[in-house]
Order: structure tokens, then C-alpha cells, then sequence
């Protein structure tokens, strides 16, 4: 089973309901916010900023050699870059429900 950004906008608004009861707050609203807190995180890892969310882990922009063949000699090694997430401390002692 997948959690997908609909459901996590639906989690969210439901969430918001049940405990704050805000009365201007539509699932269209939260799904905006979603879209732009989405939109700044990649703008940010864009830039080569790290992005730390306390309670949730830090993302960051690492370059990593990529050979271009098997064999050195048969071409110049790149650099790739890779989006690493390290969980924070709260995921790690974090156990799924079975």
C-alpha cells in the first residue's frame, strides 16, 4: 500500500478539522500548501542547500563518481548528483505497525 500526495493532503486536512477546527480551511488549501512546502524544499536542494525538518530527517544534494564505463580507460568519470535523506532520530527508534 502507497501513501501518495492526495492522501497525504486528505490526512492533513482531516487532521486539521478534527483538532484546530479552523473554519476557512479547505482540502484545496492544504493541497496548495503541500505544493508550495514541495516547491521550496526542491528549490532549496536546487540551490544545494541542505533541508532539515525537525522530527524527520535532513535532506542534501551529494555529488557521487560515476565511472563512464566499466573501464577507466575507456572513458572520463562523471560526477552524479544524488538527493540523500538521513532520518532524524525520531524515525530511527520509529517501528512499523505489523
Amino acid at each position: 500500500m502507497s501513501f501518495n500526495r492526495k492522501d497525504l493532503c486528505q490526512a492533513v486536512y482531516k487532521k486539521l478539522r478534527r483538532d484546530y477546527k479552523p473554519p476557512q480551511v479547505s482540502p484545496y488549501l492544504v493541497r496548495l500548501a503541500l505544493e508550495e512546502m514541495l516547491d521550496i524544499l526542491v528549490e532549496a536542494l536546487c540551490k544545494g542547500q541542505r533541508v532539515s525538518i525537525s522530527g524527520f530527517g535532513r535532506f542534501e544534494v551529494r555529488k557521487r563518481r560515476v565511472s563512464g564505463a566499466l573501464s577507466p580507460s575507456l572513458g572520463p568519470s562523471q560526477e552524479k548528483k544524488i538527493i540523500l535523506f538521513k532520518k532524524s532520530s525520531r524515525l530511527k527508534d520509529f517501528e512499523p505497525c505489523r
